[in-house]
């Protein structure tokens, strides 16, 4: 069995995995602001598990990794917060390892399209992305952050994650609920946000395959349409060809499943090296 975390700005899921990648059991919080309300959070709902014994442990967080320790987070104001420390606690002996949220899910993603030249775009707190070739993360993937890009709506300049966001497209539709806007105006409004920010984004990096997770990838099939339109349009008369857009196959846990996955690969490379 593997245990992934995925620690994200609105929510944290805990998931075991089955060896054959099924997943047996799931815990899903609330991510506190406070680093120690997290921690004191984090292990409480670590104790669901403590009556199995996971392979592996591996955490998913939304900024960087230095050494195998989170360093930074993009969305909290934590800096080296011990979570390796707190996990340890329960689980003394099982080896810990920490990646780059976009990362995993972009392994578990792009995996289905191994012969493209992928991008992968999550929508949640903020906008996360990689970028894969051949079924491998690029060299430039590692300082993509599509969600810090600078897009001029409403007349002002401002972070493509601030318009849109699945936390900014709530609120700009009363604070409902992402898989309850359906109203076909509001999801033109959707496509226009994510297009906004997009089209320069495929100017630049030319992917042949664009795949929508997160919260707004449950709902693709509502703006899609217009959002392809869009897309036709901004790249009209550049050499940027028209890529392919997906919803990814597991929107809300694509991460979790990158996190699996990570975990088998690591482990079966440990397990070649010793015989």
């Amino acid at each position: 069995m593997y245990l992934t975390i995925d620690i994200g700005g609105t929510k944290t899921l805990i998931a075991l995995f089955s060896e054959r990648g099924r997943i047996l059991r799931e815990k899903r919080f609330l991510t506190p602001e406070k680093l120690p309300d997290f921690l004191n959070k984090l292990f409480v709902q670590l104790q669901e598990f403590t009556d199995e014994k996971p392979k592996s442990v591996v955490v998913a967080i939304p900024g960087m990794v230095e050494s195998n320790r989170p360093t930074w987070f993009g969305n909290r104001n934590w800096k080296n917060p011990p979570i390796y420390e707190e996990i340890r606690k329960i689980w003394p002996k099982t080896p810990v390892y920490f990646k780059n949220d976009s990362d995993l899910a972009a392994l578990y993603e792009t995996g289905f399209y191994p012969k493209n030249h992928a991008m992968f775009l999550t929508f949640g707190t903020g906008i996360g992305g990689s970028l894969a070739k051949n079924g491998v993360l690029t060299k430039d993937s590692a300082d993509f952050e599509p969600g810090h890009s600078i897009v001029i709506w409403d007349k002002r300049p401002m972070e493509w994650e601030d318009v849109a966001s699945s936390k900014a497209i709530r609120r700009a539709n009363h604070n409902l609920d992402i898989l309850d806007i359906k109203e076909k105006h509001a999801c033109d409004l959707t496509a226009a946000r994510l297009a906004i920010g997009l089209v320069p984004l495929l100017i630049e990096k030319h992917p042949e395959v664009v795949i929508i997770g997160g919260p707004l990838g449950e709902t693709f099939k509502y703006y899609r349409k217009t959002l392809e339109r869009l897309v036709k349009i901004g790249l009209n008369g550049t050499s940027a060809p028209v890529p392919k857009l997906v919803k990814a196959k597991k929107p809300r846990r694509s991460v979790n499943y990158g996190a699996y996955y990570y975990a088998k690969k690591f482990d079966k490379t440990i397990r070649g090296g010793r015989s």
